[in-house]
């Protein structure tokens, strides 16, 4: 996709050109999650971030273990040793 030149708004706001909108299916009201990476501003739909997330949990979890379980067990041998 081309690159679009846009500016920042006195209020500190940034449009988003509504071909980019439309591909990032992204609607008004939507919350969205912003990062800096390497001195780039990154936008992400909460959904594409949660699934993201999930991807990433997925790819460290390969035994497909109970993350929820292994917590609750770590916090009682804590408790546990004082």
């Amino acid at each position: 996709m081309e690159m679009i030149k846009s500016k920042v708004d006195q209020a500190g706001r940034i449009l988003v050109p509504a071909s980019y909108r439309h591909l990032l299916h992204l609607t008004p009201g939507q919350d969205v999650i912003l990062h800096v990476e390497r001195g780039e501003l990154r936008i992400r739909s909460s959904q594409e971030s949660a699934t993201h997330a999930r991807n990433l949990v997925k790819k460290y979890n390969s035994k497909n273990q109970d993350l929820v379980e292994l917590l609750f067990q770590a916090r009682k041998e804590e408790v546990s040793r004082g």
